[in-house]
């Protein structure tokens, strides 16, 4: 194919595969142990969303962390955690970033083994007794700010009853009729017709 071009390389101490590296580390005078780090490519500029943007707080708290975390789990060793971490910060503060949220978020991810969290809520949660296990509890309403402020205040007052103690109460929201709902549909309903 004349538009694609594929280069070999062939390297015996590193190797990368998406965004991970793999490399060798010295262990003993006649032993390596493979390590992995965080791989960018030489094209990767980082454009992520701006943290000025208008987008709620918690959408770019979240780009933030979602990125740290996954250093975390890819980086061996902290030394490459950190490199990647400022490597990463070096083009974020210029897109918006604060060094408070930064500092922060990496200590939030630092101090915090996710994978062991999610291990134990499974384990709690498979030793329950059927009756033990909680029900959820869904309070749907409209989503605007009066009907989320109202949504509020029902699940405030249906925790206080006595039914509701064994239940895991939700909100959850709907959108309104519009438009576009009624213009535009995901699905096919078979009452679409055809024209020649």
């Amino acid at each position: 194919m004349p538009g694609i071009k594929v280069t070999l390389t062939v390297r015996h101490q590193v190797t990368e595969y998406l965004d991970t590296m793999v490399y060798k580390a010295p262990h003993s005078e006649l032993e390596c142990i493979l390590r992995t780090r965080i791989y960018f490519k030489p094209t990767d500029t980082h454009q992520l969303l701006y943290g000025s943007s208008f987008h709620p707080k918690h959408t770019i708290k979240g780009i933030l962390k979602s990125q740290i975390l996954r250093f975390k789990r890819i980086s061996t060793t902290y030394v490459d955690f950190r490199d990647a971490c400022h490597e990463l910060y070096a083009v974020l503060k210029n897109r918006g970033y604060s060094r408070s949220l930064y500092r922060n978020t990496v200590k939030f991810v630092l101090n915090h083994d996710f994978e062991a969290e999610r291990e134990r809520k499974k384990i709690m949660e498979a030793n329950k007794l059927p009756e033990e296990r909680q029900h959820i509890w869904p309070i749907i309403n409209y989503y605007d700010p009066l009907s989320v402020r109202i949504a509020r205040k029902t699940r405030d007052a249906i925790s206080k009853l006595s039914c509701a103690r064994k239940h895991k109460l939700i909100n959850a929201y709907k959108i309104h009729d519009n438009l576009r709902k009624k213009l535009v549909r995901s699905r096919f309903d078979g009452t679409s017709k055809t024209v020649a």
